[in-house]
């Protein structure tokens, strides 16, 4: 504790998480008060359907966004992301507000999506930079992020669900978007006073000289693919909850539970975040994944028989008890394993690939809430959960057995 306390309180590190814990409230609250926003003009079918796309663009093209950023250098390419994506979301307010064609509001969503700036991912690459590489300090410091992160998406969900109450659907989500660009605003003031009169030659970009790299990029390394396999099982999971606990909330004519829901998996997140960062684990970084993973999976497996908010709520929370573990070995696993040319992809992919199964799994279940089947969407979302833990069990074993008989 005391390793975890000094690092959030030294030089360089409070500013930073002030503004990682200011993103991580904007990129939680968003999605929600999107959705009700939506669901308001266009139903929740179609709602779900757009914020789907929403999420899966985030994703999809957040790696590439990396890549860029990697290959050009964060200066060239931080400024015009911002701007264009700023313009993009308030864009996206007037096209709802004035009850745009759907599509044109589709449009300005993808527009948004593609050129949000990857600050979550430039926090997590100069973390390393900041303790110079100690690892003792850079799992502090990679916990102390998470654990705000968690406290921010349990902070985000209950705002958005307070604005939704009081202002109603569009005015919460233009709300969400001006804090999502004032992160925005504080992230650039914040890098151009850090290359102020320093040295910036990390800042250029890198040479791909890996083979398949060009193409494939941070995929190109298949630890990091081993390293995405449980982050996408726990994806299925919040984008099945993301849709069916507002729509479930709205339908009992109390939308502001629904900002409580989603912040359970974060209230276990925060908990389980501080466990990890102050429990001295002997156990790899490889068998502490696999067995976060199982953690994880086991109590979300029985949102099936959760008819009622108050369990599920208890169920989200067990769960989220080993989300925070779960990122933190990731982005150490990503710094140990991963090279340095991919460093900004490769943690984008991280959430990339969590939020690419969230969008698909997401509009596989506006459909059922569109019908208000409540039991069908729960029974979707423990199915898809299994199906993961099998595979992932699977997988966690071949490659177990295949490190016993290389040894041998």
């Amino acid at each position: 504790m005391k390793t975890l306390g000094e690092t959030v309180w030294a030089p360089g590190v409070r500013s930073l998480l002030v503004v990682a814990a200011l993103a991580r409230i904007a990129a939680a609250a968003v999605p929600l008060a999107l959705l009700i926003a939506l669901a308001d003009q266009y139903g929740f079918l179609l709602a779900a359907i757009i914020d789907g796309v929403y999420t899966i663009l985030l994703a999809v093209a957040a790696p590439l966004r990396g890549r860029i950023v990697d290959t050009v250098g964060a200066r060239r390419a931080l400024v015009p992301m911002t701007v264009l994506s700023t313009l993009g979301l308030f864009a996206i307010v007037a096209s709802i507000q004035f009850a745009a064609p759907w599509p044109l509001t589709l449009s300005l969503v993808v527009v948004s999506s593609l050129s949000a700036p990857p600050i979550n991912a430039a926090i997590r690459v100069e973390w390393t930079r900041i303790v110079e590489g100690d690892p003792e300090k850079l799992k502090a410091v990679h916990s102390a992020d998470s654990i705000i992160e968690e406290a921010s998406f349990i902070a985000g969900p209950l705002l958005a669900g307070l604005a939704l109450t009081v202002l109603g659907g569009i005015w919460a989500y233009t709300a969400a978007a001006m804090l999502t660009a004032l992160v925005g605003a504080l992230y650039l003031v914040h890098f151009f006073r850090r290359i102020d009169g320093s040295k910036v030659n990390d800042l250029e970009g890198y040479d791909f000289d890996v083979r398949g790299s060009r193409i494939l990029g941070a995929l190109a390394s298949r630890k990091l693919l081993a390293i995405l396999a449980p982050l996408i099982g726990m994806g299925f999971v919040f984008g099945g909850i993301d849709v069916y606990a507002p729509a479930y909330a709205t339908a009992l004519g109390e939308v502001g539970l629904a900002g409580i829901v989603l912040a359970m998996i974060s209230v276990g997140g925060v908990i389980g975040g501080m466990l990890y960062a102050t429990v001295n684990w002997s156990a790899t970084l490889w068998t502490k994944y696999a067995l976060l993973t199982l953690a994880f999976l086991a109590p979300v497996t029985f949102v099936a028989f959760a008819d009622n908010l108050i369990v599920l709520c208890a169920l989200l929370a067990l769960g989220g008890l080993a989300v925070t573990p779960l990122y933190i070995n990731a982005y150490l696993l990503v710094d140990r394993d991963v090279e340095h040319q991919y460093r900004h992809e490769a943690n984008l992919w991280l959430g990339a690939s969590t939020d690419l199964a969230n969008g698909a799994m997401a509009i596989a279940i506006g459909g059922a809430v569109a019908n208000q089947d409540w039991q069908t969407s729960r029974l979707v979302i423990s199915a898809s959960v299994v199906a993961c833990g099998v595979l992932l069990i699977t997988m966690f074993t071949v490659a177990y057995l295949r490190r016993r008989r290389q040894s041998a």
